[in-house]
């Protein structure tokens, strides 16, 4: 027989880097002469937390609403007695939804982290030797083969938290410090720190990507 040809699609996405954020900082010659702690080092260091801070509260804080209506869970009170429920059920969405059955992800608030971390079922990074990836993007485990990651950015409606769930094919996210400098200040004896990044995202299979009310129980 003659075989059927099934072209691959090839559909082109653009991704619109419209967000961008900066810290100006004034560094004075006297506070960092006197200063018995690596003044310079601690400022860029907060400044650069208080960048990703930014840059998680912007994503998080939107993107939830972009999940398809068929991902909307029901609100839920959460405790130690349904937690595993309800991860199974968020994963079960995704599969439904023909997600792939890898890379799916949980993001939680911090009182929902603390219920994890109680749980038998839920490995923490730490144990998979995963400290630094924790710290530095908020991943504290796994449940059911879905990532958990925490964070104090996710947004509250109607006093519910939005849970937010998904694959990692559902958002696509570009972020890029353009400049970071030092300079002597014009109007006062020391320098200027500063620094420019930008960044875009942008929800291209709303289908691989869900929402869910929650509250403490």
């Amino acid at each position: 027989m003659t075989l059927a040809q099934q072209q691959a699609l090839d559909e082109e996405t653009e991704l619109l880097i419209d967000n961008g954020s900066y810290w100006n900082i004034p560094l004075d010659d006297v506070q960092q002469a006197m200063a018995d702690i690596p003044y310079r080092t601690r400022l860029e260091a907060n400044a650069s937390i208080q960048q990703r801070r930014y840059v998680d509260q912007q994503v998080l804080g939107n993107i939830y609403a972009d999940a398809h209506a068929d991902n909307i869970l029901s609100i839920l009170t959460v405790t130690a007695n349904n937690l595993i429920h309800m991860v199974v059920q968020q994963k079960q969405q995704l599969k439904e939804k023909f997600a792939p059955e890898t890379s799916n992800w949980l993001v939680v608030p911090y009182w929902l982290e603390s219920l994890f971390s109680e749980n038998p079922q839920f490995i923490s990074a730490e144990k998979m030797g995963m400290k630094e990836s924790m710290i530095r993007s908020g991943r504290v485990g796994t449940m059911q083969t879905m990532e958990v990651y925490s964070t104090p950015n996710l947004t509250t409606t109607g006093g519910y938290v939005q849970l937010t769930f998904g694959n990692k094919t559902a958002v696509t996210f570009a972020n890029r410090y353009v400049k970071t400098e030092s300079l002597r200040n014009p109007d006062a004896f020391g320098d200027l720190i500063r620094g420019l990044q930008v960044f875009g995202w942008k929800t291209v299979q709303p289908t691989h990507l869900g929402k869910q009310g929650a509250v403490q129980g």
